[in-house]
């Protein structure tokens, strides 16, 4: 069984640990129930130069436009960070539509940036276009699935790249 657990860091930083329960095995018959991590995904707060960054990036008129403003930027930090503003995705997710984009955020320069134990690519909640008075719906994509129905066959294979090199673990095979 699986267990989220939720973590207040400092800055306002919320990290969400998902567990899974095991048991232990100890000298008496009964054993005792330890709880190891699977994975975390940490939630960050929004500010206002993020804000200001990302409006820039919604007002592009072309493509060539949005990468100038994802490589004038000093520290991409900004990309890799979840926001609950963006229903717990980040931008590089939500990029993955770039292969100029993802192949310049991804490089090994930006290595440092990377926290192994956050990953950055899993599987997104995207609201379905509704009408009326119906229930919003929801779907399920990830990186990967945006770039390939843009057909962005370079975004792919800087974002599989990355995949293998720090996400490359057991449980990332179903995030994604």
């Amino acid at each position: 069984m699986n267990y989220l657990m939720f973590q207040e860091m400092q800055d306002g930083e919320i990290t969400i640990s998902i567990q899974q329960e095991c048991q232990k095995k100890t000298s008496d018959s009964l054993g005792e129930s330890i709880f190891e991590p699977l994975y975390k995904v940490q939630l960050h707060m929004i500010t206002l130069r993020e804000l200001l960054v990302f409006h820039s990036l919604h007002v592009c008129p072309t493509i060539s436009y949005l990468n100038n403003v994802v490589v004038d930027q000093n520290n991409p930090l900004c990309f890799f960070k979840c926001f609950l503003d963006f229903d717990g995705m980040n931008m590089a997710s939500i990029m993955s539509f770039d292969s100029r984009s993802m192949s310049y955020l991804l490089q090994d320069e930006f290595a440092s940036l990377i926290d192994k134990n956050h990953p950055i690519f899993f599987k997104n909640k995207i609201q379905k276009s509704s009408s009326g008075k119906q229930l919003p719906r929801f779907f399920f994509r990830n990186a990967v699935d945006s770039a390939l129905k843009n057909n962005q066959v370079g975004a792919v294979n800087a974002i599989l790249k990355y995949i293998v090199s720090y996400q490359n673990n057991y449980i990332s095979g179903f995030m994604l």
